[in-house]
């Protein structure tokens, strides 16, 4: 992050575009959406949550998911279930959240047939369908059973609500019983023979009830009691009024549990990591042998990122929808459970990206490895995991040595020869705000410290071959082969400016030229002797082919957002702007830049889960890619403007 981030308007479009631009921008694919919440499977076909979007994917092979496309509905969304042939979804974005019908794959997208409105201020946590009839366990202040009619989909409608003791987090069915697991009352017990008048029928007192299953005339209830005191419960409920408990395993996992499921002769217990200031991470599956039904017996434990937020198993694979990185597949081998396959549609927050070759290097909590030759589906090679918000990465010109910088204080750097196995070689402490590398040599900027230039020929062994002691705070830096551009910011006064060295000998920078700006510099680019800046006011064209005697070509006023970051190509400069737009400026004629063309996805920048909009930003083959906070990776293209929407829009295609 360039900038500190002031809640603001994006001004609309047409506003900020003049007549004469000729082309236009539209977003060509995204990878993250936010975390993932839920899955369905319908036949061959996933459906995974992913923010507010619902992505399907092909998985008749397992091995090999196909992604089919996504649809963005508009709120945080959910799927929990199915019938026939159709998938059941939640959205809790807001209230009141919804019960939505989806059909899977309508034309290649997941489309909302119909849906109904819960009552206000009940927040949906678990769903099961017994007949026509969907039981929903809420949460938040109304804590309840709900029954949605499901006998016309094209139509459902909210029957029954039925006031429990207290929230229930998870459910099963047994016949024409449904079983609740309650942290604070255990299990609860309502029979449902008659929809239309359901009947609480008993409970047990199990503390901390998380999740629960059953089969037959018995449930499963996993607990979490704290340190060394979590449990698989089995409890029979042949009497339902006055269940029991048989036996109780401990498990050593500290984590929270979100599921349990049954196929054959085993059971799978879903485990999501706690805060990592409470506990190292812990999540993902244990698997229970339970031949003997009564006494369940561990015998794998399958650890993975943040763990299944909610998974579905069926016959020898289970899918999962990972919280943090999107879909995840695993089967049962003779040896243990195995991941088959993940497709990544969750990244942490991203603020920094750079492109060489056909390769994307976004920073979040980490730096992944992106294939982006296809625009339009970008795909994840590998990534390293790194401590903190990376807020600058660069690449030399082949791409093999990377260098990530993260907020507070860590400089990394990578052997990304092989970008799917990228290796971290080596780390050390900095004051750093940004950096650039060219060739062998990384530039760091450390605001009141200047720029320290390091020699990483071996990235096990980066040592000090320069610093740059800049009259004012650097900001910013770009290299251009020998040539280092930084940008000033200068103390007390909002006042900056523009510092040009030769770095040929990195042991004896040259100042060649220093340009006053009128604002604080917060980005700077270069590319082919030219050099793009990014102020608080304005973004700059500067001919930099001689050194010594820069000479400014043309500026452009900032009409947009909070620009965070700007990419130079030929004589355009892409901006990326704060909560979510990018535009174009054409700088052919310098004497009278303009706006080329834009886009905005994100107008109010007012949306749950966490920084959003645009914030790095770089170009490949004419788009840009741009590190979009909670939203991951963007490419949007430019191009022929395409035939305007009608009035009336259906929800956003994803993919």
């Amino acid at each position: 992050m360039k900038r500190n981030l002031i809640i603001a308007l994006v001004a609309c479009l047409a506003a900020t575009i003049p007549a004469v631009a000729r082309d236009c921008a539209w977003t060509a694919s995204t990878l993250g959406m936010g975390p993932s919440e839920g899955v369905a499977v319908v036949g061959d076909l996933a459906l995974i949550g992913a923010g507010n979007s619902v992505v399907t994917f092909d998985i008749a092979d397992p091995g090999q998911p196909q992604r089919l496309g996504g649809t963005d509905f508009g709120g945080t969304v959910a799927p929990v279930g199915t019938i026939d042939d159709l998938a059941l979804a939640f959205t809790t974005g807001s209230f009141p959240a919804r019960l939505m019908v989806i059909d899977p794959n309508s034309q290649g997208t997941p489309q909302e047939i119909s849906s109904v409105a819960l009552p206000d201020r009940a927040r949906p946590e678990d769903l099961v369908v017994i007949g026509s009839t969907a039981w929903i366990v809420t949460s938040y202040l109304e804590k309840g059973l709900l029954g949605v009619d499901l006998t016309d989909l094209n139509s459902p409608v909210l029957r029954q609500t039925l006031e429990l003791p207290g929230a229930a987090q998870s459910i099963a069915a047994v016949g024409d019983r449904i079983l609740m697991a309650s942290r604070q009352f255990g299990v609860m017990i309502v029979d449902v023979s008659d929809p239309a008048d359901p009947s609480f029928i008993g409970s047990l007192d199990i503390p901390y009830a998380a999740a629960i299953t059953a089969r037959s005339e018995l449930a499963y209830v996993a607990t979490f009691g704290g340190f060394g005191q979590s449990a698989i419960h089995v409890v029979d409920i042949t009497e339902p009024s006055a269940p029991f408990t048989i036996s109780s395993t401990p498990f050593t996992q500290i984590a929270w549990p979100t599921g349990l499921g049954i196929v054959d002769d085993r059971l799978f217990l879903g485990l999501v990591d706690l805060d990592p200031m409470i506990a190292l991470p812990e999540g993902g599956f244990v698997v229970y042998d339970i031949s003997n039904p009564i006494e369940p017996v561990e015998i794998d434990y399958a650890p993975f990122s943040s763990g299944p937020q909610r998974f579905t198993p069926t016959g020898d694979t289970i899918v999962g929808a990972d919280r943090e990185r999107g879909l995840r597949i695993f089967t049962q081998e003779s040896d243990g459970l195995v991941e088959i396959a993940r497709r990544n549609l969750t990244l942490d927050d991203a603020f920094a990206v750079a492109v060489h070759g056909n390769i994307a290097y976004l920073g979040d909590q980490g730096v992944r490895f992106i294939d982006i030759s296809d625009h339009s589906h970008p795909l994840e090679l590998g990534s390293v995991e790194l401590e903190g918000n990376i807020i600058a990465v660069d690449a030399d010109g082949d791409g093999a040595r990377v260098a990530a910088l993260a907020w507070g204080g860590e400089l990394s750097f990578v052997d990304a020869s092989n970008p799917s196995l990228p290796i971290i070689r080596s780390s050390l402490p900095t004051q750093g705000v940004d950096l650039s590398i060219a060739n062998t040599i990384v530039a760091v900027a450390e605001g009141d410290q200047g720029v320290v230039l390091l020699d990483v020929t071996d990235l096990e062994m980066p040592t000090v071959a320069g610093r740059i002691s800049t009259s004012d705070p650097a900001r910013a830096v770009a290299l251009d082969s020998d040539i280092a551009v930084i940008g000033l910011a200068v103390n007390d006064v909002v006042e900056g400016a523009i510092a040009i060295y030769d770095v040929s000998d990195p042991n004896n920078p040259i100042l060649m030229a220093q340009l006053p700006t009128s604002n604080w510099v917060y980005a700077v680019d270069v590319a082919d002797s030219k050099a793009a800046i990014l102020t608080g006011s304005s973004i700059l064209m500067i001919d930099i082919s001689n050194p010594s005697a820069p000479v400014e070509l043309g500026s452009s006023d900032l009409r947009f957002g909070i620009p965070e970051d700007i990419a130079i190509d030929g004589s355009f400069v892409h901006v990326s702007s704060w909560s979510g737009s990018y535009h174009v400026i054409d700088f052919s004629n310098p004497s009278g830049p303009f706006v080329r063309t834009g886009t905005t996805w994100d107008p109010f920048g007012i949306v749950d889960g966490g920084p959003q909009g645009g914030y790095g930003v770089s170009v490949h083959d004419g788009a840009a890619v741009i590190a979009d906070g909670r939203y991951g990776l963007r490419v949007v293209s430019v191009g022929r403007c395409r035939p305007a929407p009608g009035p009336e829009r259906a929800p956003a295609v994803v993919d």
